[in-house]
């Protein structure tokens, strides 16, 4: 199995026509698809050019920038689901807009929702909407995929981001590298361990194939989501097409609240 990248329907990602009938949160998602879309192409070259790479050092900064990018693509998912499904409050301006982007976290404690988006969710999954409750569980069991051993990455993303990388078992020289131990000797306690400082957590083979896994879980949900909110094809634009809208908007009133003004193209 090779890496793949996000291909969409033709026409799939028209912002204007959301923008046209009022639905915001649709239109924001769609950007949100382009930059995930952009994301996995990064990530993807990355690998590419891991694999290609003579030089160790040079593959695994290639492998690390691969790991960073597929970790970020759930931030992603959960920011589509959050405007796309209409958790988000209407947004008026561009503070506003700041504002829900800092709202969009799942938060749990002990199992018990904290952030106002995990209450909501909590809400749906409890609702009488039986297309939000089966994808409540379809986004759990996506998780859970996720975090499976041949699949999980974000402790590596955790700790290059907090501790400049992880180990990499390729890159040592393992001769100059024995396991040492020290034992104080009155006590016969361990007071250093080399496998403190380098746990081998890592090879290159497995880093590939957990990335290989990660593709295969969020291009399959991507592709999911995007049925859910956008329909397939897109025959119609706004609500309609949305398997649920946590908002419950009144589908034929939000029809020409809003009016697509313009499109300038961004210096």
């Amino acid at each position: 199995m090779s890496f793949k990248n996000l291909k969409l329907p033709p026409g799939a990602l028209d912002v204007f026509s959301y923008a046209a009938v009022g639905d915001i949160g649709s239109a924001i998602a769609v950007y949100k698809f382009l930059e995930v879309r952009n994301l996995i192409a990064f990530a993807n070259n990355s690998i590419e050019l891991a694999e290609k790479s003579d030089d160790n050092v040079m593959k695994y900064h290639h492998y690390r920038t691969a790991i960073l990018d597929y970790n970020a693509c759930y931030d992603y998912i959960l920011q589509i689901i959050y405007f796309g499904f209409d958790f988000c409050a209407p947004i008026y301006s561009k503070a506003e807009y700041i504002h829900q982007m800092e709202q969009c976290t799942l938060r749990y404690e002990d199992g018990v929702p904290v952030s106002q988006f995990a209450k909501d969710m909590d809400a749906m999954a409890n609702s009488e909407c039986e297309a939000a409750k089966n994808f409540i569980e379809e986004l759990k069991t996506f998780k859970k995929a996720l975090r499976k051993s041949n699949a999980i990455i974000q402790y590596w993303a955790n700790n290059i981001k907090h501790h400049g990388g992880f180990v990499v078992e390729d890159l040592l020289d393992k001769p100059k590298l024995a396991r040492i131990t020290t034992i104080r000797t009155t006590d016969n306690i361990t007071t250093f361990d080399s496998a403190f400082v380098y746990p081998m957590i890592a090879t290159f083979d497995k880093i590939k194939n957990r990335l290989l896994k990660q593709n295969e879980l969020i291009l399959d949900f991507l592709l999911k989501l995007y049925r859910d909110i956008f329909g397939t094809p897109p025959t119609e634009f706004g609500v309609e097409t949305k398997i649920f809208s946590a908002n419950k908007y009144d589908k034929e009133s939000l029809k020409g609240n809003t009016y697509l003004q313009s499109f300038e193209p961004q210096e």
